[in-house]
């Protein structure tokens, strides 16, 4: 068992965030500080079998035993999305 939220609990605290906001600038700025928030990884975690297949930029995702996921990539919003989607 973990003791991680349920996704359900995470969903509505992202959505109550969201509704501070008032203009969709103020909520996009929101998602890249979401994204600037996460740890960087080490040239030694940046290796193939960390690298997500698929994504035409290339963004090394790794998933820790706590199940917290750390997400690097040159692309802008990359870090955000995994910040979003892993929180």
């Amino acid at each position: 068992m973990t003791d991680r939220p349920a996704i359900s609990d995470l969903q509505e605290e992202l959505i109550d965030d969201f509704a501070l906001f008032d203009d969709w600038m103020d909520r996009y700025r929101y998602i890249i500080q979401m994204g600037d928030a996460l740890p960087a990884l080490t040239a030694e975690e940046m290796v193939e079998g960390n690298l997500l297949k698929g994504c035409q930029s290339q963004v090394w995702l790794l998933r820790g035993a706590a199940t917290r996921v750390v997400c690097n990539c040159a692309a802008p919003l990359m870090p955000p999305s995994c910040a979003v989607l892993w929180p």
